[in-house]
Order: structure tokens, then C-alpha cells, then sequence
């Protein structure tokens, strides 16, 4: 069969075309590999050695897998990884503890992690440096909340199910738990404490990545107020008394990779 020259001509440009897309598109994809940006962020880390390395996220593997071949085993005393159930593979490394946990609500697991980071960090000194990585999810995946935990778990299932976006679904999230809204560095304190960080919220704010567990929380009490009342929320008085902001006397380092 013959095919005119136009339509062949017509074919090998179509070919090209989809070649180029394919190119653009696997350039992007890999431009955004947690695992390759990470390692890329920590070559300018000038620390190199840490007294403790959480990485939590739905990412926190090729995140933590990124740390170790940065700074070795022997660049980190203890290690903490939580992520999303199916996620963990067969990652391993000395000294790493790993969980996998509830998301989008958080689950026992949830706060099992939480409260195993807490108790491992809580008589850090000031020569003390901590490497804290995040990646989304986080916010699921690592709780430790301030109130009963169905109760916590209710309202953030009413919260997705009325189409409250991220900045205010975090926004509750922060003041209802132990962990978020700077509270996990406030805990953490005096270590130095520095964290990178995979955007998955629009604008990449450092507080809303994860619920910002090692920043400060700018959101003001007003603010979660009218959030609360939006969504009907304080049917059962809990925001009666809001929970207080965690306080940190500086800002600590933060890094979008």
C-alpha cells in the first residue's frame, strides 16, 4: 500500500512529538525524585554527624535511604523512619527503627511512633544536632495528640468529608496535637535541630508541610477560631480552651529539596 508522503511526514512528526513529550515528562519526574533531591540538598549540609535522624512521609524512605549514603552509618547515633503501610519494602539500616502508619487519619500506629520519638528525644543537650526530614503525609503518619485520639481522628474525617483545604485542615491538626506546629523542636530542645523538607501543599509553607513539626505555627488564635466554627467542630466543647502554640526562641533551619 502506498502512503502519501504528506501522511508520512505527518506520522514521524507525531512520533517526534510524543518522543519529546515523553522526554519532558520523565526529565520532570526525575528532577522530582525524593531520593536524588534529598541527597542533593544534604551535599550542602555541613554537618556531619547526628545524634538523631527522623524522617517521616510517604517519602520518608528514599528520604532516610538518602541520608545514610550521605553522612554513613557511622554519621548516625540513632535513626526513626515512619511511612504509609505498603511503603517500607525492605528498607533497613543500623540503628533505624521503622513504623508504617494510618493516612490520610492517623491510626495506634500513629501515635505509637510518635510517642517512641518523644521518648527518645527527650534529654537531648545543646551539643546535640538532629536531622528532622519530611515529605507528605507526615501530618497522618506521626501523632501524638492532646486529646482523645478517636476524638482527634473524628474531626479530621469531618474536616476531609466538608472539603476543608490544607492550611485548614493542618490548622486544627497543629493545636490538637503534641508533635505539630513547632512542638516537636520545642520537645527537641536545646539539640539543634535542621530540616529539609518535600513540598506537597501549595505555596510550600514550612508550617503546613506535615503540620510544620519543627516550626512555629503563625496561625492565630482568632484564625483557628473561625476554622472551627466553619466546620461546626466544637460540638463537644474541645476548642472551648484552645490548646497553647508551641514556643521556640529562634528559627530553626529549614530547607525545601
Amino acid at each position: 500500500m502506498n502512503i502519501h508522503p504528506f501522511l508520512l511526514n505527518e506520522s514521524e512528526c507525531l512520533s517526534q512529538l510524543q518522543q519529546d513529550a515523553l522526554a519532558v515528562f520523565g526529565h520532570a519526574v526525575q528532577s522530582a525524585n525524593p531520593y536524588d533531591s534529598t541527597c542533593k540538598a544534604l551535599q550542602k549540609e555541613t554537618n556531619r554527624q547526628f545524634r538523631f535522624v527522623l524522617s517521616i512521609g510517604k517519602a520518608a524512605v528514599p528520604m532516610m535511604q538518602a541520608a545514610y549514603d550521605t553522612f554513613g552509618a557511622d554519621g548516625i547515633q540513632e535513626a526513626v523512619l515512619v511511612t504509609k503501610y505498603e511503603h517500607l519494602g525492605s528498607f533497613s539500616a543500623p540503628n533505624c527503627v521503622c513504623f508504617e502508619a494510618g493516612h490520610p487519619v492517623s491510626d495506634e500506629n500513629s501515635r505509637k511512633a510518635a510517642e517512641y520519638v518523644l521518648a527518645g528525644t527527650g534529654s537531648l543537650c545543646e551539643t546535640d544536632v538532629c536531622l528532622v526530614l519530611i515529605s507528605g503525609g507526615g501530618s497522618a503518619l506521626f501523632e501524638s495528640s492532646l486529646i482523645d485520639a478517636r476524638q482527634q481522628q473524628q474531626i479530621t474525617e469531618r474536616l476531609l468529608k466538608s472539603g476543608a483545604d490544607i492550611y485548614e485542615l493542618n490548622c486544627v491538626r497543629k493545636r490538637l496535637s503534641a508533635v505539630k506546629g513547632g512542638k516537636l523542636a520545642a520537645h527537641m530542645q536545646p539539640a539543634t535541630v535542621r530540616t529539609y523538607a518535600l513540598s506537597d501543599v501549595p505555596g510550600s509553607r514550612p508550617d503546613v508541610i506535615a503540620s510544620g513539626p519543627t516550626q512555629q505555627d503563625p496561625v492565630s488564635d482568632e484564625t483557628l477560631r473561625g476554622i472551627v466554627k466553619k466546620y461546626d467542630l466544637n460540638d463537644s466543647g474541645i476548642f472551648d480552651t484552645l490548646p497553647s502554640k508551641a514556643c521556640l526562641p529562634d528559627h530553626p533551619h529549614f530547607c525545601i529539596v
